[in-house]
């Protein structure tokens, strides 16, 4: 299994350049120790340098998956559900697992992987483990960093069994306990697939999601800093004007008050990133913004960048944007520092993208990274 990793400082908006956030590689001429002393030469951080972590070649480790969601906590990334398919029922290295015969082909594990001794480690978990083990969302609490919050999610078969709870995951005991929220009209309808994210006052956004039958695109806001929490439904599709199409498996981003939404679709389409479908979240209200191209990363300058691969023919398509932006996807990832957020891979139905890419929200500028995911 790759994992990789981003190396950044907690640095605060206004500290963060569009120039300083290059991709670096090994033979960049910027770390000529002729352009340092002797004593800087000993500290060349380069940032937003991706490096591969492992490969992991003793003890044991998670079983190939995707659905599954991740979080990062005191130099460990804990990754907890997941689905294969593939896997054999009667698979030699899952017989002891006290889960796996009831929850296959979905996984019901909770992984811990030391990112300084690159180790991972199976969780004992206990409490109220959730049954929805993909698709789901997992962020850390924003009041409690050594909490993972579940929320969303489904069961196989996809859209029989899905989830509208908040689970609590405290890591330091792998403990995972139900957040009982107050009644009332703001509660979500039970999806999966819906994004997530959370800002430093403990709300906790969510938007979208599939019930397995239709798509929706409702906004809901839970507040984590009362007690007990409380959720306030903030917007419903209702024909109005720029409102979005709804989907799933597409992620968000919050700045200035604004939820961005990047990518998604349903089982049969992907939407694109020229245009954002944004909320307001004080006003209450859709629109789109409009981001600007990379023109370094178009059909006519092409330098390098990552192929798709067409997992029905395994044919490998051009290694270029059309017009400087990300090809539409759904089922992609995406990190956010401040006001600069990573798109990486994603599906669109027929291609697995390998690229990534990096939005500059003060700007709205997109950037391809010269790197390629495994």
């Amino acid at each position: 299994m790759n994992i990789f990793q981003m190396f950044a400082p907690q640095a605060d908006s206004d500290q963060i350049s569009t120039s300083s956030l290059e991709f670096s590689s090994s033979d960049d001429e910027s770390l000529s120790p002729d352009k340092y002393s002797q004593r800087d030469s000993l500290y060349k951080f380069r940032m937003f340098h991706f490096k591969e972590v492992g490969p992991f070649h003793t003890g044991d480790k998670p079983k190939p998956r995707s659905g599954h969601r991740i979080v990062h906590y005191k130099g460990r990334i804990y990754s907890f559900g997941g689905y294969n398919p593939a896997i054999e029922h009667d698979d030699p290295d899952l017989q002891d697992d006290e889960f796996w015969q009831e929850s296959k082909p979905l996984f019901k594990e909770l992984w811990e992987l030391n990112l300084t001794t690159a180790q991972w480690t199976k969780c004992l978990m206990k409490g109220d483990i959730p049954e929805q083990l993909a698709s789901h969302t997992a962020v850390s609490h924003p009041l409690d960093p050594g909490v993972m919050l579940i929320y969303g999610g489904t069961g196989a078969p996809f859209g029989l069994t899905t989830s509208n709870t908040v689970i609590a995951c405290h890591l330091d005991t792998q403990e995972f306990k139900k957040i009982v929220t107050q009644e009332g009209d703001g509660h979500p309808m039970a999806l999966y697939g819906q994004a997530v994210v959370t800002d430093s006052k403990g709300l906790f956004f969510t938007v979208g999601g599939t019930s397995g039958f239709h798509y929706f695109m409702d906004v809901n806001m839970l507040d984590l800093s009362c007690s007990p929490p409380v959720w306030t439904s903030l917007y419903r599709l209702s024909g109005a004007r720029d409102e979005p199409e709804p989907r799933y498996r597409h992620e968000l981003c919050l700045w200035d008050s604004k939820l961005y939404v990047l990518g998604g679709g349903t089982s049969f389409s992907a939407d694109r990133f020229e245009d954002l479908p944004t909320f307001d979240i004080k006003e209450r209200r859709w629109y789109n913004t409009r981001t600007k191209a990379d023109q370094e990363a178009t059909i006519d300058n092409v330098r390098g960048h990552a192929a798709t691969i067409n997992i029905f023919t395994n044919h490998v398509n051009s290694p270029q944007s059309d017009d400087g932006y990300p090809e539409a996807r759904r089922c992609h990832s995406t990190a956010q520092i401040a006001d600069q957020v990573w798109v990486f891979g994603g599906y669109d139905g027929d291609d697995v993208f390998g690229d990534a890419w990096k939005l500059d929200l003060s700007t709205l500028q997109w950037s391809r990274l010269k790197m390629e995911l495994p």
